[in-house]
């Protein structure tokens, strides 16, 4: 393996293990107290935004037909497109004969059972490249949350 090589796996499996322990506190969140906290989920929503980018070019392209028929079967590429989509919400209000519009705007956000969802799609897809983090031991990459 060259350190190149190397140093991308390194990389990805930070990535992953990110995924997983965002993963791990938005289910624990739920159980705990029956909702996630907002940062909760934004940490898992980036964290698997990052693996998206990091898996795409491996399944795309025509070398693994299978893993890009999982790919478009979860429509994943939506992900990416709707990440950070802001939504403007307009509003009128009537006060003493006058009419005020406002806007407000928010960043969309996926729901939890889509990330976990698509969490889980990207980890089949590393297992079958090759690419999943070792978990013997339990170690886990240098700097990752746990």
């Amino acid at each position: 393996m060259t350190q190149a090589r190397g140093a991308y796996s390194q990389s990805f499996e930070e990535s992953i293990y990110e995924m997983h322990s965002h993963r791990t506190r938005a289910i624990r969140e739920r159980g705990w107290s029956g909702e996630v906290q907002q940062e909760t989920l934004i940490q898992l929503e980036n964290a698997v935004i990052t693996v998206f980018y990091a898996l795409r070019p491996h399944v795309l392209g025509g070398q693994h037909p299978e893993l890009e028929a999982l790919w478009e079967e979860h429509n994943v590429d939506t992900i990416a497109d709707n990440h950070g989509r802001k939504q403007v919400k307009e509003n009128e209000n009537s006060a003493y004969g006058r009419v005020v519009s406002s806007q407000d705007t928010s960043v969309e956000h996926y729901d939890l059972r889509y990330l976990l969802g698509v969490s889980a799609v990207f980890d089949q897809i590393a297992k079958r490249l090759g690419l999943a983090p070792q978990t013997s031991g339990g170690a886990r990459p240098k700097g990752t949350i746990g």
